[in-house]
């Protein structure tokens, strides 16, 4: 759809330039009017994450893995929003879930436990 592309290009515009509040009103529109675009809660869900709302957040994190349950950018997310909510069970749970579909994400980095012993010769 033209429209709602040229509204996400919009969305990254304003977060390049955090220019969260203008993200968010057109995320809030996008949301609204492609009800079961999965991206548009993904994104709407790193503003709110940005601005520390992590329950908006989180809200919008089940409503993307309701749509595309192999969301790995939104289980990571939610990873990050337990791990700042001191949550460490409920991140690894999540953190596993996405390297479980994306094996190399950045984010594994902050989970010790899961990081692979390396042989050095």
């Amino acid at each position: 759809d033209p429209d709602l592309a040229k509204r996400m290009d919009q969305v990254l515009i304003a977060r390049r330039r955090m220019n969260l509040p203008i993200a968010l009103g057109i995320l809030n529109g996008v949301v609204h009017d492609f009800p079961t675009y999965a991206e548009g809660w993904n994104q709407r869900a790193t503003v709110f994450y940005l601005l520390h709302d992590f329950p908006r957040a989180l809200a919008d994190i089940d409503k993307v893995l309701e749509f595309e349950p192999r969301h790995f950018g939104a289980l990571s997310g939610r990873a990050l929003i337990h791990l700042a909510l001191n949550q460490r069970g409920l991140a690894l749970r999540d953190i596993s879930a996405a390297l479980a579909l994306h094996p190399f994400l950045a984010e594994k980095a902050l989970f010790p436990e899961l990081l692979d012993d390396i042989t050095h010769i």
